[in-house]
């Protein structure tokens, strides 16, 4: 089958820088050719630290359209030599959208919604969450609630529920996420988003449950 080439030449708009150049200096490994096995590992692994892009989340509908719905369609068979192509590509390619909010990269398909549901119980627990992560990059491909909910008990050093190896959690989506530099309450939402769940923030804890669909 042919391969799909891209080359992508991106302008800078006046004031702020885009995000796709900012993901566009960002390579991917040489001679990679992106199909729908392997796209959300080698852009999540290529991700590094950059001023304009904290992150970038996949959503559930994504991973499910690419390892379930669409799993026996043709490759995608898309080259691309850096990060913002590939995901140019996608989006020419599939019927993923990128939306870009608040710093971070979302890519969701046109049924799922970008603003992530949140309840405020505790108004000086949430305040707390502006502080940053203080973890040079979170990388979590293809992760289950049970090896996740550890490591974002650390990083928020409150208490994340559901634990582990709940019930409650057997129906989250596993989640598929990179960021840099971005604050508790960031990473928090971008969880939220991830494995299509709501969040509760509670004193002194985190509360995720499945959301309502």
């Amino acid at each position: 089958m042919k391969w799909i080439a891209l080359l992508c030449c991106f302008c800078c708009p006046a004031g702020a820088e885009s995000w796709t150049n900012a993901l566009g200096r960002l390579p991917l490994p040489e001679n990679t050719v992106l199909s729908r096995d392997n796209f959300i590992p080698a852009v999540l692994t290529a991700f590094q630290s950059n001023a304009t892009v904290g992150g970038i989340v996949f959503l559930p509908a994504v991973s499910d359209d690419f390892y379930l719905v669409n799993r026996d369609k043709t490759k995608l068979n898309l080259r691309a030599p850096d990060i913002a192509c590939a995901i140019t590509g996608l989006t020419h390619a599939t019927e993923v959208r990128a939306t870009f909010s608040q710093g971070i990269l979302f890519l969701h398909l046109a049924r799922e919604t970008v603003e992530p549901r949140v309840v405020i119980k505790h108004e000086t627990t949430a305040a707390a969450l502006t502080n940053a992560i203080g973890h040079g990059r979170v990388l979590w491909v293809d992760r289950h609630w049970k090896t996740v909910q550890p490591e974002i008990k650390a990083l928020l050093n409150c208490e994340v529920l559901p634990k582990a190896a709940s019930e409650s959690a057997w129906h989250f989506a596993r989640v598929n996420l990179a960021v840099c530099g971005v604050s508790q309450r960031q990473l928090l939402e971008a969880i939220v988003l991830s494995t299509g769940s709501q969040l509760t923030i509670e004193r002194h804890r985190a509360r995720f449950v499945r959301a309502n669909r």
